[in-house]
């Protein structure tokens, strides 16, 4: 299986070196020269982590969606949303990755907290973070179609893939077809 090796050298790296000490979870920046964390866990950094790791290390995955999911998704009112920031419940515009923070709670963290959930078959989970996004992004549904107006293109599509993501079984592992000298790829 091409690329395992690496991808569980990675898994081994990360899980020796880049998990921080206080909640287990992945640092979410690291320098490239010194490899020293710059930043602490970032809900949108994780969740947008595990819906790849899941598809070359399920464990790692769900042993990071288990424990972000103990600190960081949790209730606001009778909604469900995902921290962007563990322990933290301030508002701010955000940045670039996190879309907007209101009372800590992440717009892209939540997001990604969905397709997580979905991958990790945690439907209960999924169906709390799908409400939040059918309540506050302005859901419109039109014929077989649905669109959040109060969300980006880029949102939509990533809930999208949030949605239908699938847990890797490997079915699709093959080489592909040798190319031999003189053959056409018309």
């Amino acid at each position: 299986e091409e690329g395992k090796e690496m991808t569980q050298a990675w898994s081994s790296w990360m899980r020796e070196n880049f998990l921080d000490p206080e909640t287990g979870l992945m640092m979410s920046a690291v320098d490239d020269i010194t490899v020293e964390p710059l930043d602490g866990p970032r809900g949108c950094a994780i969740m947008w982590s595990i819906l790849f790791m899941n598809l070359f290390d399920h464990s790692f995955a769900l042993d990071q969606y288990r424990l972000f999911k103990k600190c960081c998704i949790t209730r606001f009112g009778p909604f469900v949303g995902a921290l962007e920031r563990p322990g933290e419940h301030e508002s701010s515009p955000g940045d670039i990755d996190s879309g907007q923070i209101v009372f800590g709670f992440g717009e892209s963290a939540t997001g990604f907290a969905l397709g997580s959930a979905h991958v990790m078959g945690d439907l209960e989970t999924e169906k709390a973070l799908q409400a939040f996004f059918d309540r506050f992004a302005g859901e419109r549904k039109e014929a077989d179609t649905i669109h959040y107006e109060r969300l980006s293109p880029l949102s939509d599509a990533l809930i999208l893939f949030s949605q239908t993501a699938i847990r890797w079984d490997g079915r699709y592992n093959t080489s592909p077809p040798a190319h031999s000298e003189g053959s056409s790829s018309h």
